[in-house]
Order: structure tokens, then C-alpha cells, then sequence
């Protein structure tokens, strides 16, 4: 009997072990999931700013020539 009681034991203990470092690997992944997803939409807020700000520009400048030709 003391032979099945450390065999219960160790396999529980194992059971338990694995799943609560399943858990913590399933938390840290998810964790740089995200980390990783905020960053990739910081950098594509930032793209988009620069690109409606060359559009802007370039509308400015197409204006100031027009504005220019009419005179």
C-alpha cells in the first residue's frame, strides 16, 4: 500500500506540476501576444500619420501652385 501512495502521490504531484507551468506558459504567451500587437499598432499608427502627413504636404504644395498660376 505505502508503494501505491507514493505512486499517487508523485503522479498527482506531477499532474499538478505540469499544469500549473501549462498555465504560466499559456500566461506569458498570451502576455507577449499582446505586448507584441500594441507595439505592431503603435507602428502602424505611426505609418499612417507620416503618410497623411506627406498627403497633406503634397496637397499644400499642389494649392500654393495653383494659387501661384492664377496670379
Amino acid at each position: 500500500m505505502a508503494l501505491a501512495d507514493i505512486l499517487h502521490k508523485t503522479v498527482t504531484g506531477t499532474l499538478f506540476a505540469v499544469t500549473i507551468v501549462g498555465c504560466a506558459y499559456i500566461g506569458v504567451g498570451s502576455y507577449d501576444l499582446l505586448q507584441r500587437r500594441k507595439a505592431r499598432q503603435v507602428q502602424q499608427q505611426k505609418e499612417v500619420d507620416e503618410f497623411m502627413e506627406v498627403k497633406s504636404r503634397q496637397a499644400n504644395l499642389i494649392r500654393q501652385q495653383k494659387e501661384q498660376d492664377d496670379d
